[in-house]
Order: C-alpha cells, then sequence, then structure tokens
C-alpha cells in the first residue's frame, strides 16, 4: 500500500511547462491512477475483512477463556460473551469483492493463538520463580497496548484490561471470602490451641499459594493471548488509519486536480478571449460573461454552503464548551447569511436578464437601422433611375463606399471600446476567480483544520475518560473485595458497550469511505464533463483558426489584386506618359515642318518672281537673282556653316553681272545647302528618336522603383504586424509564466502549511506518548503496589492467627485501619463526584452527538437540496448552449456577410482612390490638352489659311506660267516671221538661239524640279492636314470626357451633400449605442461592487474562525489545568503510597518482634 501510495504521488506531483501539456499529462496519467485507486480500496477493503476475522477470533479465545476458567469469570461473563454478537457485527463489514493479496492469513491468526496458549502454560514455573519486575514489565506491556493508538480501539483494550483486573479481583475474593471464614470472632474463642490453629493456617496457605500459582499461570498465559490479539489488532486499526489518511490525501490530490482543470478552464476562456476581436467576440463575451456570472452565482451559493457548514462546524466545536442557545444563534446567523446570498444571487439573475435586454434592444435597434439604411438605398434608387447606366453603376458604388466607411468606422470605434471592456471585465473575472479560488482554498483548509480539531477533541475526551477511568481504578484498587467483584461485572458491561461503540465508528467509516468512492466517482464524471468541454472548444478554435486562415487568404488575395491594380495604373501613366510624349514630339515635328514650309513657300515666291522677270526682262531677272542672292545671305545668317561660301557667291555675282552661267552655279549650291539642311533636320529627328527611347527606358526604371517601394512599404507593414503579434504572444507568454508562478507560490504555501500541521502532529504524538509513558510507568507502579499489599495483608492475617494474644497491638492496627478506612471512605467520595462528572460529560457526549447527527441530517437534505439545484443549472446549461449554438450560427452568418461587405468596400474604396486620382490626373491633363488643342486650333487655322493662300498662288501661278510659254512661243514665231520677212540669215545666229535655248533648257529644268518639289510639298501639307484631322478629332474626344467629368464631379458633390446630410443621423444612433454601453459598464460595475461584498463576507468568516480558534486554545488551556488537577492527584496519590509504605515498615517491624518473641 505504501509503494501504491508512493507511485499515485509520483503521478500526481508530475508537472508541465503549459496548460496544454499539464491536460495531455492528466488524460494520459488518469488510467493509471484509477487503477491504482481501485487496487488500494481492493487492500484496505481486504484489511477489513482480515480485521472482522480477528474479531471472531477474539471471541472464540474469550469462549475458550470461559470454558477454562468457569469457576473464576461470573455467569454473566459466559452469557453475554462476544460470541453470539459475532453475528450481529460481522455483517457490518463493507461489501467488497475478493482482495488482491492478502497481509495476514486467518490460518496464522489461530495457529499464533494455539502456540500462545501452549506457549503460555510452559512458561507458568518461570513466572512463578520469577521476580516482581516481570510482573512490572507485563503491566507496562499491558498499558501500552491499552494506550498504543488513539482510535476507538483504546477504549476496548482498556475496559478488557480491567476485565482481567476484576478476574485477579475475583481469585483474591475467594482467597479473602476463604480466610474470614477461619478468621473473625472465632479466633477470640480459640485461644488457647494456637498451635493447631498455625499449622492449620500453614496448611491453608500453602494450599492457598498453590492455587493462586496455578491461577496466575492460567492468568498470564490468558493475558499474553490477548495481549497478542491486542497488538495484531491495533496493528490492524493502525493499517485502517493509515489507509484513512491515504484516501484524505487522494481526496486533497483531486481536488488539486479540480483546482487544475480549473485553471485550465480559464487559460482556455482567456486565450479565447484574446482571439475574438470582432463582433463576433462581443457576443461570445457577452455570453462567456453571462456563464461566468451564472458560474459566480454557482460557485456563491457552494461559498454559502460552505459557509453553512462551516459555521455548523464551529457551532459543533463550541458545543462542546458552550451552551445550546449559542449554537442556535450562530445556526440563525448563518440562515440569515443564507437568504442574503439568495438575495444577491437573484439580484445577479435580475441584472443577467436586464442585460440580455439591453443586447436585445441593441439587435433591434441595429436591424432597425439596417431597415432605414435599405430604405434610402431604396430611395436613392429611384430617384437614379433616370439617369444613364454608367452614372447609376457609379453612384450605388460611392453609396455602398461610403456606407461601408461610416459602418466600419463605426464598428472600428465600438470594436476598440468593447475590447477595452471586455479587457476590463476580463481583468475584474480573473479578480473574482481569484477570490473564488482563495475562497474556495481557505474553506477546504477550514474543512481541515475542523476535522483536524475535532479528532483532537475527541482524542482528548477520550484521554479524558481514559484517565478518570485510570483515577477511578486507581481508587478502587484501595477498596474491599465485593467492590471489586462489582466493578469487574461493571467493566465488562462497558466492554460490551465500547465494543458495540466502536463497532458502530467502524461502521460510520465504511459509510464515509462509501461517501468518498462516491465522491471520487462524481469527481470523475465532472473530469469527463471537462475533458468534453476542452474537446468542444478545442474544436471551436480550430475553426475559428480556419475561418482566420481564410480570412488571411482573402487579405492576401485582396492585397495581390491592389498590386495587380497598382501595376495596371502604373501601366497606364506610363502609357499616357508616351502618349502625351509623342504628342509633344509632334507638336515639334508640325512646328519645323511648318517653318519649313514657310521657307519653301518663300523661295517659291522668289523662285516665281525671277522667272518673270527673267521671261518679261532680263533686268528684272537681274534683280529676282539679287533677291535670290539676298534671301541667300538671309539663309547663310539662319546657318552659321555656310556664311563664308555665300559671301563668296555674292561677291562672284556682283562680278559676273548678268553672266547666266554663274546664275546657273548659284542655283545649284543653293540647291546643295537645301539638301544639307534637310540632312540636318533628319539628324535631329534621329537624335530625338534616341532621346525619346531613353526616356522610355527611365520612365520603366521609374516604374519599377516606384514598385519596389510599394513593396517595401507592404513589407514594412507586415513587419509591424509581425512585430505587433510578436508582442501579443511576448504579453501571452508573460501572462502564462505569471500564472505559473503563482501556482508554485500557492503550491508551496500549501506544501509549508502541510508541514506545519505534520510538525504539530508530532509533536501532539509525542506529547501524547509521553503522558502514556507516564501512565504506563504508574499503572506498573501500582500493580507492584497491589502485589505487595496482597502479601502484607496475607502475612497480617498470618500473623494474627498465629498470635491472637497479640490483642492490644492488634487494636491499635485496628484503629489504624479505620483510620485508613476514613481515608478510602474519603477517596470514595471523591471517585462518587468524578463519577458524577463523568456521567454528565457522558450525557454531554450523547447530546452533542445528537446534534451531530441532525446536523448530517441537515447536510444531506442540503446535499439532496444542491443535487437537485445542479440538475437544473444543467439543464439551463444545455438550454444556454442550444442559444450559444444557434447564436454562434447566426454570427458566423454574421460574420460572413460582414466579411464580404468588407471585401466589397475594399474594393469600392480601392475604385474610388483610383478613380480619385485617375480624375485628378485627367483634369490636369485635360487642362493642358485644352491649352494645347487651343494652340493646335489656332496653328491648324492659320496653316488652313496658309495652305488656301499657297494652293490659290500655285494655281494662280501655273496660269501666269502656261501664259507666258504661249506668249514665248507666240514671240518665237513672231521672231523668225520677222527674220523671214527681214530674211536675215538665222543660221548666222545659230550658236546664240543655241545658246539662248540651252539657258532657257536649264531654266525649265530648274522649273520643273521646282514644279515636283512643289508636287511632293503638297502632298506633305496633305499627310500634315489628315494628322491634324486626327489630332482635332482626339481633342474632340478629350473635350468630350472632360465634359463627362466634369458632370460626374458634379454628381459626386451632390453624394456628398447628401452623405454629409446623413451623418448627423449616424452621429444620434452612435450617442444613442455609447449611452447603452455606458449602462452596461455600470452593471459591470455593480457586480464588482457585489463581489467585493462577498469578499468582506470572507473576511468576516475568517474572523469567525480565528475566534474559533481562540476558544479552542482556551480549550486546550482548560485540558492543561486537568493535567495539572491529575498531576496533584498522582501527588496526593504518592504520599498515601509513603503512608503504605510507613505502615508496611510497622508491619515488618511487627512481624521481627514477633519472631525475637519466638
Amino acid at each position: 500500500m505504501d509503494a501504491k501510495v508512493k507511485q499515485m504521488i509520483k503521478l500526481i506531483e508530475e508537472d508541465a511547462d503549459s496548460f496544454a501539456r499539464r491536460a495531455e499529462m492528466y488524460c494520459k496519467k488518469r488510467p493509471e491512477l484509477m487503477k491504482l485507486v481501485e487496487e488500494f480500496y481492493r487492500a484496505y477493503r481486504a484489511l477489513a475483512e482480515r480485521y472482522d476475522h480477528a474479531t471472531g477470533v477474539l471471541r472464540q479465545a474469550h469462549q475458550t477463556m470461559t470454558e477454562a476458567f468457569p469457576n473464576q469469570v461470573p455467569v454473566a461473563l459466559v452469557d453475554d460473551s462476544p460470541g453470539g454478537s459475532a453475528t450481529e457485527v460481522y455483517p457490518r463489514t463493507p461489501e467488497v469483492p475478493p482482495p488482491v493479496r492478502a497481509l495476514l492469513e486467518p490460518d496464522e491468526l489461530q495457529k499464533g493463538a494455539l502456540e500462545l496458549s501452549s506457549h503460555a502454560i510452559k512458561r507458568n514455573k518461570a513466572f512463578i520463580e520469577g521476580s516482581e519486575s516481570v510482573t512490572n514489565r507485563k503491566g507496562l506491556k499491558q498499558f501500552h497496548d491499552l494506550f498504543g493508538s488513539e482510535e476507538s480501539t483504546n477504549r476496548v483494550k482498556f475496559m478488557e484490561g480491567r476485565e482481567r483486573k476484576g478476574l485477579n479481583f475475583h481469585d483474591s475474593g475467594e482467597k479473602k471470602q476463604s480466610l474470614p471464614k477461619n478468621g473473625g470472632p472465632n479466633l477470640r474463642a480459640r485461644v488457647p490451641s494456637e498451635s493447631e490453629r498455625v499449622t492449620k493456617a500453614e496448611m491453608e496457605i500453602s494450599t492457598l499459594k498453590s492455587v493462586l500459582s496455578k491461577l496466575e499461570a492460567k492468568k498470564e498465559a490468558g493475558l499474553l493471548e490477548y495481549q497478542q490479539s491486542l497488538e495484531r489488532l491495533s496493528s490492524l486499526e493502525r493499517e485502517v488509519s493509515r489507509a484513512q489518511e491515504d484516501s484524505w490525501g487522494l481526496n486533497e490530490r483531486a481536488s488539486q486536480a479540480e483546482v487544475e482543470v480549473q485553471t485550465l478552464k480559464d487559460a482556455l476562456t482567456k486565450a479565447e478571449a484574446e482571439r475574438d476581436t470582432n463582433l463576433v467576440q462581443y457576443q461570445q463575451c457577452l455570453e462567456k460573461v453571462n456563464n461566468l456570472e451564472n458560474n459566480i452565482s454557482h460557485v456563491q451559493k457552494d461559498a454559502g454552503e460552505l459557509n453553512e457548514r462551516a459555521s455548523k462546524a464551529e457551532t459543533e466545536a463550541q458545543a462542546l464548551k458552550q451552551d445550546i442557545a449559542r449554537v442556535e444563534a450562530e445556526k440563525e446567523d448563518a440562515l440569515a447569511r443564507y437568504k442574503q446570498c439568495s438575495e444577491t444571487i437573484i439580484n445577479l439573475e435580475e441584472k443577467l436578464l436586464s442585460a440580455e435586454e439591453s443586447f436585445r434592444r441593441m439587435t433591434e435597434r441595429a436591424e432597425k437601422a439596417e431597415s432605414e439604411l435599405e430604405t434610402l438605398k431604396q430611395v436613392v434608387f429611384e430617384l437614379t433611375k433616370d439617369k444613364e447606366v454608367a452614372e447609376l453603376q457609379y453612384q450605388r458604388c460611392l453609396e455602398t463606399i461610403s456606407s461601408l466607411e461610416h459602418k466600419l468606422a463605426c464598428a472600428q470605434e465600438e470594436a476598440q471600446r468593447l475590447n477595452s471592456k471586455i479587457d476590463d471585465g476580463a481583468t475584474s473575472l480573473k479578480g473574482v476567480e481569484e477570490r473564488c479560488s482563495l475562497l474556495e482554498r481557505t474553506n477546504q483548509s477550514l474543512h481541515t483544520e475542523l476535522e483536524s480539531l475535532v479528532q483532537k477533541v475527541g482524542d482528548q475526551s477520550q484521554e479524558l475518560t481514559e484517565k478518570q477511568k485510570e483515577l477511578g481504578g486507581l481508587w478502587t484498587s484501595l477498596q474491599e473485595e465485593r467492590l471489586r467483584f462489582m466493578e469487574a461485572e461493571i467493566a465488562f458491561q462497558t466492554l460490551q458497550h465500547l465494543h458495540s461503540q466502536s463497532q458502530e465508528e467502524l461502521r460510520s467509516l465504511a459509510m464515509e469511505l462509501e461517501n468518498r468512492a462516491q465522491i471520487l466517482q462524481v469527481t470523475k464524471t465532472y473530469k469527463r464533463n471537462l475533458e468534453e468541454e476542452l474537446q468542444r472548444v478545442k474544436e471551436e478554435n480550430k475553426g475559428l483558426n480556419e475561418l482566420n486562415l481564410s480570412s488571411v487568404m482573402s487579405i492576401k488575395n485582396l492585397q495581390d489584386e491592389i498590386l495587380s491594380l497598382r501595376e495596371t495604373i502604373a501601366k497606364l501613366e506610363a502609357e499616357v506618359a508616351l502618349r502625351v510624349d509623342q504628342r509633344n514630339a509632334l507638336q515639334q515635328e508640325i512646328y519645323c515642318l511648318k517653318e519649313e514650309l514657310n521657307a519653301f513657300n518663300k523661295r517659291h515666291q522668289d523662285m516665281t518672281g525671277h522667272l518673270e522677270s527673267v521671261g518679261l526682262n532680263l533686268e528684272t531677272f537681274t534683280s529676282t537673282v539679287k533677291e535670290l542672292q539676298d534671301e541667300n545671305t538671309e539663309l547663310k545668317n539662319a546657318c552659321e556653316r555656310n556664311r563664308n561660301e555665300k559671301v563668296d557667291l555674292l561677291e562672284k555675282l556682283k562680278t559676273v553681272g548678268l553672266n547666266l552661267e554663274t546664275f546657273a552655279s548659284t542655283v545649284k549650291e543653293l540647291q546643295d545647302e537645301n539638301t544639307e539642311l534637310k540632312y540636318a533636320c533628319e539628324r535631329n529627328r534621329n537624335e530625338k528618336v534616341d532621346l525619346l527611347e531613353k526616356l522610355k527606358t527611365m520612365e520603366k526604371l521609374i516604374e519599377k522603383n516606384a514598385l519596389l517601394e510599394n513593396s517595401l512599404l507592404d513589407l514594412n507593414v507586415m513587419l509591424e504586424s509581425v512585430h505587433g503579434r510578436v508582442k501579443a504572444l511576448e504579453e501571452s507568454c508573460q501572462s502564462l509564466l505569471t500564472e505559473k508562478s503563482t501556482l508554485a507560490v500557492e503550491k508551496d504555501a500549501l506544501i509549508s502549511q502541510l508541514q506545519i500541521a505534520t510538525e504539530n502532529l508530532e509533536k501532539l504524538s509525542e506529547k501524547n506518548n509521553v503522558l502514556e509513558n507516564s501512565l504506563f510507568d504508574a499503572n506498573a507502579e501500582l500493580g507492584g503496589l497491589r502485589v505487595k499489599v496482597m502479601s502484607l495483608e496475607n502475612s497480617c492475617r498470618l500473623l494474627g492467627d498465629e498470635k491472637s494474644g497479640l490483642i492490644r497491638q492488634r487494636e491499635g492496627l485496628i484503629s489504624e485501619l479505620s483510620i485508613s478506612q476514613k481515608r478510602l471512605e474519603d477517596l470514595e467520595k471523591r471517585y462518587r463526584g468524578l463519577e458524577k462528572k463523568y456521567m454528565c460529560l457522558k450525557k454531554e457526549r450523547e447530546l452533542t452527538l445528537s446534534e451531530v447527527e441532525e446536523l448530517q441530517k441537515s447536510l444531506d437534505a442540503e446535499k439532496q437540496e444542491y443535487a437537485s439545484f445542479m440538475q437544473l443549472n444543467e439543464t439551463r446549461v444545455t438550454a444556454m448552449e442550444s442559444q450559444i449554438r444557434f447564436l454562434q450560427g447566426e454570427s458566423l452568418c454574421r460574420k460572413k456577410e460582414y466579411e464580404e461587405e468588407l471585401d466589397r468596400s475594399m474594393n469600392a474604396h480601392v475604385e474610388t482612390f483610383i478613380l480619385q486620382k485617375c480624375a485628378q490626373d485627367m483634369e490636369e491633363k485635360n487642362l493642358s490638352l485644352l491649352l494645347e488643342c487651343r494652340k493646335l486650333l489656332e496653328a491648324s487655322n492659320f496653316s488652313e489659311k496658309l495652305i488656301s493662300e499657297l494652293e490659290l498662288r500655285n494655281s494662280e501661278k501655273e496660269m501666269e506660267i502656261k501664259s507666258l510659254f504661249d506668249r514665248i512661243t507666240i514671240l518665237r514665231m513672231w521672231l523668225y516671221q520677222m527674220l523671214k520677212a527681214l530674211e536675215i540669215d538665222v543660221h548666222g545666229y545659230d550658236d546664240e538661239i543655241k545658246q539662248n535655248q540651252l539657258v532657257f533648257d536649264c531654266i525649265f529644268g530648274g522649273i520643273q524640279k521646282m514644279h515636283n518639289s512643289h508636287l511632293k510639298s503638297l502632298d506633305d501639307n496633305q499627310q500634315f492636314i489628315i494628322e491634324n484631322s486626327v489630332l482635332i478629332r482626339l481633342l474632340g474626344q478629350l473635350k468630350l470626357e472632360a465634359e463627362n467629368l466634369a458632370t460626374e464631379k458634379n454628381s459626386l458633390h451632390q453624394e456628398l451633400k447628401v452623405q454629409s446630410e446623413q451623418f448627423p443621423e449616424l452621429k444620434t444612433s452612435l450617442f444613442n449605442t455609447n449611452a447603452e454601453l455606458e449602462i452596461s459598464r455600470a452593471k459591470l460595475k455593480s457586480l464588482e461592487s457585489s463581489c467585493l461584498l462577498l469578499g468582506e463576507e470572507k473576511s468576516g468568516l475568517l474572523t469567525q474562525r480565528e475566534g474559533l480558534i481562540s476558544e479552542l486554545n482556551v480549550s486546550q488551556k482548560r485540558l492543561e489545568d486537568l493535567e495539572e488537577r491529575y498531576q496533584g492527584l498522582e501527588e496526593k496519590y504518592v504520599g498515601l503510597e509513603k503512608e503504605i509504605e510507613s505502615t508496611l515498615c510497622e508491619v515488618e517491624e511487627l512481624q521481627k518482634s514477633l519472631d525475637a518473641e519466638k
């Protein structure tokens, strides 16, 4: 059994780092603990069976003693032997299954009893020849067996010892009766026959000695058997007491395990409270607060019941020393407190109902607000039906975005407030739970202390009764032999009574063990329920983790969508920038082309002027050449590279004058310069294209940098969130470490208290051992003195028979005996007074036992009420759980809707933000485009006008050229005719004509080239016109888009106005919700005040406990006074022994004088 207890303690004392590991260890080691408890219980039941078997063996020994000594034992012993009561006692043992292993077998007990009887018969001679020290040692052993244990067997052993003393008294009584038959008045009548009487007396003395030796040998054998049986009984009872202590230790361990399970539940509720942060958190926290308040009410009820039990136990402790009236008054006070606790519970229930009603009102208001929002949405929808589809979609998006933003803001504010309130409530609940745990621990400690005190009081009362009985035995040892016979009969009756009491106590112990087994079963069921609750909570946590994972995935998806949107926006911005750059490049090219067109037009005009002048007059032709030279100088001023060449050409032209060859060379030089200028323009264009490509690459790099910066910002946000989570985890770890340290401190405190209690018990046991040793010594001395008194009385009687002539000395002795008789009468009176006190104490004890029984009945009734109340609570809990499940389903649905609305609102936010930025960019671009469009329109109008003018001029010039060709042909024909008419030889002028034709051919070739270039310029102008038309169309589209943006801007302003009008209404609704939240805060404060009142009641109970402890100290002082009185009596007894010794000395002197006279 000790090994099993050690294994159980090792299994229970093992610890872990976290609550989850403790729970796992508890679940794993629970079956091992159950097996060990079952084996321990079986061993205890086996001990009980062996105890019953040992009692049966003892009864058989009593029967054998009565059969062996029928003359020495009265008839009442034979008739009322415990053999008949065996049938009554044996069935009282608890009905148990067969034991696993036996510590003592019944065959060994029977063999031991037979061996003891034979061994005692063999040792008869050694006992007769032994000295008085042997008797003293035996007396010490007898008293040690009487006072060895602290349980109910003490009474049985003591009264059985008195039964043996009664038997001895009976033997000595027979001797004394035989002596007075030969003495008395017959001695006075037979004075002359002294020698015959002396011989007869010597013969009778020898026969009496032989009979006495036989009786003493038989008596010692019976005493040895009885002592060994008592030793076995004491060992069995000690094992039973150890088993009871072990069962108490297991009960305490079970209570500690329940406390740990409660701490695990608290930790799980805290983890759930920390995880839930949304509106679902608020609902679940309210439900948990309701559940916790119900638990607090249950705990308060339990505390009230425990307080009642404590008060009842205190009244029981005080009933031993105070009157019944005070006990009734304390009961009334306890009932009043119970009524107060019930009233507080009713108030808390009413508060809970009011809180539920307020929550319902909140939900109704929220539904009303949602319905109002829906009606407003419908009105807006009806008003916006006439608008276009795009405007409707955009307005709906904006309305939903605004409403969701407002809801989000309200929900965030409410969530923050509710989180603060939840934190406050959690802290208050932690304080309340800690107070409740402290109350439970203090109540348990009070129960244990009260039980220990009741045991101590019982032990002390038993010790007092035993000491009083010992005093009675000491006083009765000096009385007459007839009184000893009566005391032996009374001792046997009291033995039977005490034996029945011990059996009743064993029954009560068996009932207590059964009750504790039932309590263990209840705790097992409670632990199973707790395990089921833990599994449910784990499943809920799994569901919440899955929801969190889904929410995290949705958040990640949203973030990816946002990143993709940002990338698309960046791409669009890059495309817009490219388009803008292309537009700027085109504008620059258009400007350059315009300048080139202007230059070509000027040159064309100059050339036409020169041609006209050449055709009409050579002088005008030279003037045109000069103008062309002036234009060339202007071009040279524009182009710094060819200035020197142009200056040389002017000088050559001045020197040449009217030379046509120099004119042709100048025209060719001018054409070369134009080609070079075209090449320079193309180079500039190529450089512009390269620069544009470089700008594109730079823009791409800028976009990449922007994306990297955005990713860095997102990573920083993620790091901040991770840091927040790490901080939260560190805080939770710190809270868990603090809880672990508090638990370790509480464990150390409990261990220190247990050590102090064990030390006190050891001290008390040492004191009891010292007192028992002192009592054993005193009883041994009394036994020796009794033997001496018996021998002296026998010697005095023999001397009286032999020396009947010495009447005077005998009269003196008779006078001394009369004095001793007076003293004995005084001692008898004192003994009677002590007996009366003992009877009064017995009556008081019976009254207290009856009160205890009544209190136990009341406790049973209260337990039944508590069981019914627990059943009602279980039904309520099931109903609440069903409601909680329904509400959880609703909350999940609402949570899903809320998440969908959050997603929509986030998308709408992103879209609005993007649209706002796009609108701002488009507005800026539109402004710039409007300005550019205006410039382009002006330029296009100007270019159109110029083109129209150039076309008109070209048509006019073509007509003029045709007319000139006609005129030249006519003139040539006229000249030829004139020459023919004048009969001038044309062949002589052939060289000149050829020269003129060559000149004209060169002129016509140049004119044709100019005509071709003019046609090319016309084609270029047509292309430019087409591009300008395209740009005009683009500008028109941009104007339309700008107008649409302006209309959308106006609609946005209108929606902002509508939302600003709706904002005060939402503010009022927020104010109402805040007011309701303040009401809930006030209710929480009232709950905290009720908890404080409970703490004050606890302090009152502690003060009552201190009063009880002070009263117990007073009772201990009284016990110490009684011990001092007992010491005074012992001193008186020592004085009496001294007087007896003085009388013995006188008797010895008389013997010596008689021997001298012989």
